[in-house]
């Protein structure tokens, strides 16, 4: 038997009809695109009740399977196709606009407590895995110099189901998948611009590296039944934050990236936090891909030396509502020649 390398693995996903929270459904969906991704720890794990009854003798009882979890993370490189399907996935709300290529996808965070659902597939040598009811709990995008744009996925989900790996079953998964034939986002095709409010961004030319991280907060809900997996996973509060390395040059040069000209200092402890807006756009080919803050606090922390190099100003965003305004605190849009990007009918595995 031959042993099993990275190169020999891959990773699909697809939007589900619905969550329904009641094993064996979700039906899950055949997988839509393969993501070109370079890590999979998606598994599920079984808490163990012991026992705490008293007998005669020092060992413990024989244990009691408890609840069923599915979670873990898949890291993948941001391509201007199949990454439409986690964006959507972590912020549920999607508005497409055009008759014909390019197409807009305009992605928000969903008011409602509830967000799209997908099924990750992944083959592995002998076995091929699938999680369905898979939510994302955390998108983490990270763009530093000289890479390309990656992302990295926290999921949680409620049913695991491994099969063994045929020709067929591959095809009945994986069939109609297809790896991206176009070029990631990377860091020298991309622009941050920093300003007041979105009616007054300048390019920033003293940026680095840009994360950014979009978190669900999601909650399971586990109620009394006969099934060890949670009933469903309820997003609470959204937190959308970034974090930019900026080329410290002096505290006007950053109150100015902010259109702030106000005394005092913006990393000094106990200032007020300054607020404004942010957008990092990234373009390859004909497809961009914007990140747009609407309106965000940022957070200047005096800069660290570490050596004979460059000092860098690290700055935090938090994406905030502002009562004063309708423009959208986040917001993702990305064109591309995807006319859908949720299935009218997911096909399901059989």
């Amino acid at each position: 038997m031959n042993d099993v390398v990275g190169t020999q693995t891959k990773t699909g996903v697809a939007l589900e009809a619905a969550f329904t929270g009641t094993p064996p459904m979700p039906i899950p969906a055949r997988a839509q695109g393969l993501l070109d991704f370079t890590s999979n720890s998606i598994q599920g794990s079984a808490a163990r009740i012991d026992s705490g009854a008293l007998r005669p003798g020092r060992y413990r009882r024989k244990g009691v399977a408890g609840a069923h979890e599915v979670t873990g993370s898949v890291a993948f490189e941001v391509t201007p196709d199949v990454c439409s399907k986690m964006l959507y996935a972590a912020l549920g709300t999607l508005v497409t606009t055009g008759a014909t290529a390019p197409y807009t996808h305009t992605m928000t965070a969903r008011a409602a407590s509830t967000l799209p659902s997908l099924t990750i597939s992944r083959s592995v040598g002998p076995i091929i895995v699938y999680h369905a009811g898979a939510m994302v709990n955390t998108l983490t995008l990270r763009t530093q110099m000289d890479q390309v744009l990656t992302a990295e996925a926290e999921m949680v989900a409620i049913r695991e189901v491994i099969d063994t790996n045929t020709a067929a079953r591959d095809t009945a998964i994986f069939g109609t998948a297809g790896y991206s034939v176009l070029d990631a986002f990377v860091f020298n095709q991309a622009l941050v611009r920093t300003g007041n409010d979105l009616g007054s961004l300048v390019d920033n030319m003293t940026v680095r590296g840009f994360d950014i991280t979009i978190g669900n907060n999601l909650l399971d809900k586990r109620v009394i039944r006969r099934a060890r997996t949670p009933l469903k996973y309820t997003p609470q509060r959204v937190d959308i934050s970034g974090s930019m390395d900026m080329f410290f040059e002096s505290e006007f040069a950053l109150r100015k990236a902010f259109g702030n000209s106000g005394a005092a200092y913006p990393f000094e402890a106990g200032s007020s936090l300054g607020t404004g807006s942010v957008t990092l756009e990234f373009i390859s080919g004909a497809n961009i891909l914007l990140f747009e803050f609407g309106y965000v606090e940022f957070e200047a922390q005096v800069p660290t030396v570490d050596d004979e190099g460059y000092v860098m100003q690290p700055v935090t965003l938090n994406a905030r509502e502002n009562i004063n305004s309708a423009t959208a605190p986040f917001r993702t849009v990305l064109t591309n020649s995807e006319a859908l990007i949720i299935p009218a009918t997911p096909v399901a595995i059989t």
